[in-house]
């Protein structure tokens, strides 16, 4: 078993949103109540007044449509870039093992 350590280092804004706001795009991260990590937007039809999300472990919340949100800008895209972080440094360790 290896570890990795990860740092964030960006500037984070946020913006306070409708989850019915169409300018909250699929995969954009934000954060709901008192949910334990960062929900996004999939791409589901909503249900009536109800927007499907999910969280990384791909646990689906319905929201309905007038609940205000905290999309936090960036993590997308940050994430992106440490999932190759992530998938970059198995790749090594296991050719280093082999």
């Amino acid at each position: 078993m290896s570890y990795s350590e990860l740092k964030i280092i960006r500037p984070l804004y946020s913006l306070s949103k409708k989850i019915s706001d169409k300018n909250l795009k699929i995969g954009d991260r934000f954060i709901y109540k008192e949910n334990y990590s960062l929900l996004f937007k999939i791409d589901l039809t909503p249900k009536g007044d109800n927007y499907p999300c999910s969280d990384e472990m791909g646990k689906i919340t319905w929201i309905k449509g007038d609940e205000r949100v905290i999309k936090i800008n960036g993590v997308a895209g940050s994430l992106k870039g440490i999932s190759a972080e992530f998938k970059n440094e198995y790749l090594d360790k296991v050719k280093n093992n082999s």
